[in-house]
């Protein structure tokens, strides 16, 4: 049953008395005429009753499209909140690998600068360094290939006499050499063989020096012994001076090195 038949059933049980079956005729034909005009009324759409409910129904109806429209807004402001809210995260997990990745890109390049500049100051350091010129200028380099036909430097101050002089006429005595005292040629080879020599050997070389100078200028032959000895010497001097720097000298140098690169680092 509807809700327009239940309320018709109640406008019919308000309208017409219990004691329908006790009406007159009179009062019969006047409620047959009044329902037929409700009836009427129903199908024009002006009747109260019809109205009434109708208005009930139609304020029930837009209060559910109110609610309906509210729950709506709702929901799409709950989207579009939780859109922004990942977007805004998104755009933040890039910004931070992006400056992630800058971050590294940088710190490499700063890695590659600094090893440069270490490469750079030790190369400056190592030319400024007596370890790769210690006793080993060009002015005193010696070819070995030429050796025989190359003098020495003007600019060379032998700490002992020439080799020449004492292979050829002290250890190889000849004439003019044969009234040099046996003491005194032992002194000279005591200083030859510990490479230091006393002030009484230095007073003793000054004579003999001037001896070899006089008479190294007499054309002679030269004893062949003398000349294999010479040169050997030239090649055991060569090589101290190309190795001249001691053990002592190197651990000074690198020393050295350290410091001075520790020095710019801290002005870096």
């Amino acid at each position: 049953m509807d809700v327009l038949s239940r309320a018709l059933e109640s406008h019919l049980t308000d309208t017409f008395p219990e004691s329908f079956h006790l009406l007159n005729a009179k009062q019969y034909e006047d409620f047959k005429k009044a329902l037929e005009a409700e009836l009427v009324a129903l199908q024009k759409g002006t009747s109260s009753t019809y109205l009434q409910f109708r208005a009930e129904l139609e304020q029930k109806r837009d209060e559910e499209l109110r609610i309906a429209q509210h729950w709506k807004n709702y929901l799409a402001k709950s989207a579009q909140k939780e859109y922004e809210t990942e977007v805004r995260a998104a755009e933040d997990e890039y910004e931070s690998h992006k400056t992630c990745l800058k971050n590294k890109v940088l710190e490499h390049l700063h890695e590659k600068k600094r090893a440069i500049q270490e490469e750079n100051e030790l190369f400056d350091i190592g030319n400024e360094s007596s370890l790769l010129t210690h006793d080993t200028p060009a002015a005193h380099y010696i070819d070995r290939r030429k050796l025989r036909h190359r003098r020495a430097p003007a600019n060379a101050q032998p700490l002992t006499p020439t080799l020449n002089f004492f292979d050829d006429y002290l250890l190889f005595p000849t004439d003019q050499t044969a009234e040099i005292p046996v003491a005194v040629t032992e002194s000279i080879q005591r200083a030859l063989d510990s490479g230091k020599m006393s002030s009484l050997d230095n007073a003793l070389f000054s004579p003999l020096l001037s001896t070899a100078n006089h008479y190294i200028t007499t054309p002679r032959e030269r004893d062949p012994r003398a000349s294999e000895r010479a040169e050997r010497d030239r090649e055991k001097a060569v090589e101290r001076g190309l190795t001249a720097a001691s053990e002592a000298d190197v651990q000074a140098d690198l020393q050295t090195i350290e410091t001075e690169i520790q020095r710019k680092r801290m002005k870096v």
